[in-house]
């Protein structure tokens, strides 16, 4: 077994997948389309904003044909496949210059990696832009594709070539491991990149900013549902109140203190003078 860093975190991922070799292995993979690429841009921007909101990719690649983009998220924001979608739709939108050439000299291909499972239930969806006919016939104008995978969720039905990917992911996350289960030299080539005694002290500093974010978010999160929550019980306490329903039940109803059902009351009362 091997201490790693999970690749949950941005750092570890774009310091893994954007070496090269591992990123084209990686897109042909998932996609299946071959890449001519010598490097990977992390954090890429464009050089003019496009859109109302800039955009700053994790990976980006591109060869004369295409172009790749490789987002990771661990937190699943509400909305996480809006906002991917506009990344996606931007790198489009990008690549047209003028009102006198509406051509995209390159197809464009995201690949979104969820390491929080939420509420999903598939370990990889892929889909592009197809169109059907009268005759119930698919019109491939496009190979622009987008694809979303979920490794937590990977299983037997996970298409063959991604699923040591996902199961590399996956396993990365409990921060060890076992590295004889990854034979194929560029899989072996992830885990050295996240090996722990690999991260060098200016990548742990990032890493540990990471995840002081991803945990300030956790709590916020945590903190509105919790305020959300008593905000319900609030409510149906003023309900039972109101419908003359005592004290003593709505308590038991709604798991309110004495004090705040009390309060809830008397605040009915001054409101009905």
């Amino acid at each position: 077994m091997i201490d790693v860093v999970p690749l949950r975190y941005d750092a570890a991922f774009k310091k893994a997948f954007s070496q090269p070799e591992v990123f084209v292995a990686f897109v042909k993979d998932i996609l299946g389309i071959e890449l001519e690429i010598e490097s990977v841009e992390r954090s890429y921007r464009y050089p003019k904003p496009v859109g109302s909101v800039d955009i700053e990719y994790d990976l980006f690649a591109q060869d004369k044909k295409r172009r790749v983009i490789v987002e990771i998220q661990h937190v699943k924001l509400r909305d996480i496949f809006d906002r991917f979608l506009y990344y996606f739709l931007m790198a489009l939108a990008e690549q047209i210059k003028s009102s006198q050439r509406y051509q995209f000299d390159r197809e464009v291909y995201t690949i979104v990696v969820l390491t929080s499972p939420a509420d999903l239930d598939y370990s990889m969806a892929v889909g592009r832009i197809e169109l059907i006919d009268e005759f119930r016939r698919k019109v491939e104008l496009y190979a622009h594709r987008i694809a979303f995978l979920i490794p937590p969720l990977v299983n037997e039905r996970t298409p063959e070539a991604a699923r040591p990917w996902l199961e590399l992911i996956n396993d990365s996350l409990d921060r060890q491991i076992d590295e004889t289960r990854y034979t194929r030299p560029v899989l072996q080539q992830v885990i050295e990149a996240i090996a722990v005694d690999n991260i060098s002290p200016r990548e742990l500093q990032v890493l540990i900013d990471e995840r002081a974010w991803e945990d300030t978010l956790a709590d916020a999160r945590e903190q509105g549902q919790a305020e959300g929550e008593q905000n319900t019980k609030r409510e149906i306490a003023r309900s039972m109140l109101q419908a003359g329903i005592d004290v003593e039940t709505v308590i038991k109803v709604t798991g309110l203190s004495r004090d705040a059902i009390e309060a809830l009351s008397s605040a009915a009362e001054a409101k009905g003078r």
